[in-house]
């Protein structure tokens, strides 16, 4: 079975559960059918090892059978309980069978805070949603760990933690744009200002330096 999902219409800057609506659709499909196996436009390793559903580099697609399918998103299941909402271990379902995989990739969530509070989503996309951002910040921990034992920190003037002792970064663009959101008057959206932008990191780069340990 060939993968019918038109990669033209998805939208990258979407939230990650609202952009994977495509591909949910097309494993239903594909669930459902007596197809044997299924052409998808994912990283086929992340998937099947670590049960992390992203796209490949170019919408490259990858073959995976039946049992495949099901070992992924058994394994996609597990990540979603482990970082994801509680409703995740309450209403996900191993999966081990059409049934079960139908019923993971179907059960839907109404999110109930941030920008996306009200839409309904994929339970199972929401709790990756979580996963992923559990990896990003444990990624970034180790990190910033490498690069202050390393002495290749950064620190921003006046950009402190809740406990008033300046932050570190493993980057100087970080410590730059953290400086940034601390001084500009829209510290949420500066980045959004293209005309201004530049002026404010070349800024915000003035006030960085590395991290001394005397």
């Amino acid at each position: 079975m060939t993968n019918e999902l038109n990669t033209d219409t998805i939208d990258r800057g979407a939230p990650f559960a609202v952009q994977m609506n495509p591909l949910n659709g097309c494993l239903q499909v594909f669930i459902r059918s007596n197809a044997e196996r299924v052409s998808l436009p994912i990283e086929k390793d992340t998937f099947l090892n670590d049960g992390r559903i992203e796209w490949s580099k170019d919408y490259a697609l990858s073959s995976f059978t039946r049992k495949q399918v099901y070992t992924g998103l058994n394994k996609a299941v597990q990540n979603a309980r482990a970082d994801g909402v509680s409703e995740c271990g309450h209403e996900l379902p191993t999966v081990k069978d059409d049934v079960s995989a139908l019923t993971a990739l179907r059960t839907s969530y109404r999110v109930t805070k941030g920008d996306n509070a009200g839409k309904v989503v994929s339970l199972l996309f929401h709790g990756l949603a979580a996963h992923r951002r559990t990896l990003k910040r444990s990624a970034g921990r180790a990190a910033l760990e490498a690069a202050v034992a390393a002495g290749v920190a950064y620190v921003a003037d006046g950009v402190v933690d809740k406990d008033g002792k300046p932050r570190f970064f493993d980057s100087r663009v970080k410590a730059a744009k953290a400086w940034v959101r601390a001084n500009h008057h829209d510290k949420e959206n500066w980045w959004q200002d293209k005309e201004s932008k530049g002026v404010w990191l070349i800024k915000g780069d003035a006030k960085v330096s590395l991290l001394t340990t005397e």
